[in-house]
């Protein structure tokens, strides 16, 4: 019984140890507004590695007869970085580079990325 639990939780887990990538977080009813201005449903992508791994190796799906639907761009995640996929069934080549969340009713915030400025106006 010891053997058939240690087999069963190396199966288990074998893939969270080696995992590169990863689905951080997602959201299935709506809560992102797209360049287009409509509430789309959204998956965060984590990457675990200490690596920088460049996105376009890797699809999306929710058909399991076709598992490449939809190809990541060829955009470099860096590691312990994350970006933000829209599953609006678009084609957009823009990702977001900033969030704007309420805070008080009198101001609007904006958080950046790292890896982009804000814009000077």
């Amino acid at each position: 019984m010891k053997k058939f639990l240690l087999i069963v939780n190396f199966i288990c887990f074998a893939s969270f140890f080696y995992a590169q990538l990863g689905i951080n977080e997602f959201n299935s009813k709506r809560g992102f507004t797209d360049e287009n201005g409509d509430d789309v449903d959204w998956i965060e992508i984590f990457n675990y590695s200490n690596d920088s791994i460049l996105l376009s190796n890797f699809y999306l799906s929710d058909n399991p007869n076709n598992l490449d639907k939809w190809q990541f761009p060829a955009i470099n995640l860096g590691s312990q970085e994350l970006i933000t996929i829209c599953a609006s069934g678009r084609e957009n080549a823009k990702f977001p580079n900033h969030w704007e969340a309420l805070v008080i009713p009198e101001n609007n915030w904006k958080y950046w990325l790292g890896t982009s400025a804000p814009p000077t106006d």
